[in-house]
């Protein structure tokens, strides 16, 4: 489970909330989740061992990253966080790129969502690469809910000389549109 909620207010605040269930299928994936660097504030975090044995992690660094015993091929890692920041204003709207993959090409995703929460009068761009679906949008009270979800995307193979993740691989990004008229005389005269 990949999943992020982020809830933009209208007065410019901004919540994200992720909850990840991560299966390691590899000695790799071991080695590369056995140090986890997590930003935001942890509501929780856990490790579930391949025998069914839930442990807590032995302490965060001060660099902001856990320590997870137990770790092994079938592991389970769950981990909960929030972080919230305050936009400057609705023109700094700028949020994702959320992947639908693993960018870090490690893992396989069971299920993939992005729920995003914004004011309604906000008319965002929403780009989405690599494949990625079309949200399905709605609005209520004055709210508009965009929501991407994939279920059972498949580890993503690396390959030599291959582009950047977020060229390859299904993601979305949210960014305020910028009008023609907001464009600077000098910019839009092409001198």
């Amino acid at each position: 489970l990949d999943q992020m909620v982020s809830i933009v207010t209208e007065a410019g605040g901004l919540t994200e909330m992720v909850h990840q269930i991560i299966r390691l299928e590899s000695q790799q994936a071991v080695d590369q989740y056995s140090q986890l660097p997590i930003s935001g504030e942890v509501i929780e975090l856990s490790v579930t061992t391949p025998d069914g044995v839930v442990l807590e992690p032995t302490g965060g660094s001060s660099g902001g990253g856990f320590t997870l015993p137990g770790l092994a091929p079938g592991a389970l890692i769950e981990v909960r966080t929030e972080r919230s920041a305050d936009l400057p204003r609705e023109q700094a709207l700028e949020l994702g790129p959320f992947f639908f993959q693993d960018p870090n090409f490690l893992v396989a995703f069971h299920r993939t969502e992005w729920i995003v929460h914004l004011p309604d009068r906000w008319d965002p761009e929403i780009l989405r690469r690599g494949g990625a679906p079309e949200p399905e949008s709605t609005v209520r009270n004055g709210v508009r809910r965009l929501a991407w979800r994939i279920d059972g995307s498949p580890r993503a193979e690396p390959e030599p000389f291959m582009p950047p993740p977020e060229h390859l691989l299904p993601n979305a990004q949210i960014r305020r549109r910028v009008e023609w008229a907001e464009v600077p005389p000098d910019l839009s005269a092409g001198t």
